[in-house]
């Protein structure tokens, strides 16, 4: 299926069913779209806000292929705030 078709089908839905069809039309075609992506939760799970603030950073300028990798090893290595090094010569 082309990206196109989805969002004709979300639009001719969402002028049947007016503002809160968009709505529901978005989240229905998330839920079979979804790509499953390292820093995102599982669906009904609170996401983690280190995983996405970090995901955020990571993505500002840089493909989600490419940052995938460089995403779970820099969470081996620090898992959390408090595992960065105490000096900024590190960086």
């Amino acid at each position: 299926m082309t990206r196109a078709g989805p969002v004709r089908s979300i639009q001719r839905k969402a002028a049947r069913e007016a503002p809160h069809g968009i709505a529901q039309a978005l989240l229905a075609w998330y839920g079979r779209e979804r790509r499953m992506l390292p820093w995102r939760s599982a669906p009904g799970a609170t996401p983690d806000p280190y995983c996405v603030w970090l995901s955020e950073i990571m993505l500002q300028q840089t493909t989600v292929a490419t940052v995938g990798p460089y995403f779970r090893a820099f969470l081996e290595r620090w898992p959390d705030v408090e595992s960065y090094p105490d000096d900024a010569a590190y960086w």
